[in-house]
């Protein structure tokens, strides 16, 4: 194209072609809305912009100095941790023409149904009273036993512990048997029976 301007000054433009090359988007879902400790979760790639490569980080440092984190470069990794607390999943796509993307998401991990092996009611304020740990539940029932199999404890509060007596008054040291059957707010049901060891 010929432009000139008012005075006669004549002057040319030209057209150069150039292609923009898409860049993807990373994202990513999980396979369950509450995380606990030990179960595996599956992560999808959610990611658009075409990519051809994925690289995971799965670690609970967001600057990945301490111990090496896990790794992955499947689309769709499972992946699993050992302790409770915020953890930091950190996932890169490429696309073919060699662009980028990142993001992060924080992971709550919680602790899964738990009960001690045993406990100490000394009245020293540390391991007084048996708890189970593990959630939310909306169905709950823990019972107690003696050797004899008789009934000493029972509660449906997950927010109400054994503190080792029976109608007030302490038990003996021994081993006695527990019974739980419980449903947590995952749906996951709990039904239980083992020893628990009460020492002074």
């Amino acid at each position: 194209m010929v432009v000139e301007s008012d005075l006669g000054c004549k002057d040319t433009s030209q057209t150069i072609p150039f292609t923009v090359k898409p860049s993807p988007e990373a994202d990513y879902t999980i396979s369950d809305d509450i995380v606990y400790i030990r179960k595996e979760i599956l992560f999808f790639d959610e990611s658009t912009g075409l990519p051809t490569s994925w690289f995971w980080f799965f670690d609970d440092s967001v600057t990945f100095n301490m111990p090496i984190p896990e790794t992955s470069i499947e689309q769709n990794p499972s992946h699993f941790w050992l302790e409770v607390g915020v953890k930091h999943v950190f996932l890169v796509v490429t696309n073919a023409f060699g662009c980028t993307d990142s993001i992060m998401k924080k992971i709550i991990v919680k602790l899964d149904a738990a009960i001690p092996t045993g406990f100490s009611p000394d009245g020293n304020g540390q391991n007084d009273i048996l708890f189970v740990r593990g959630g939310n539940y909306i169905q709950f029932d823990l019972k107690i036993f003696n050797e004899w199999g008789e009934l000493i404890f029972v509660t449906n509060d997950p927010n109400e512990g054994w503190d080792g007596t029976k109608n007030g008054l302490p038990v003996p040291i021994g081993v006695y048997v527990y019974s739980f059957y419980a449903i947590r707010d995952d749906h996951k049901l709990f039904n239980e029976h083992g020893n628990v060891t009460l020492i002074r």
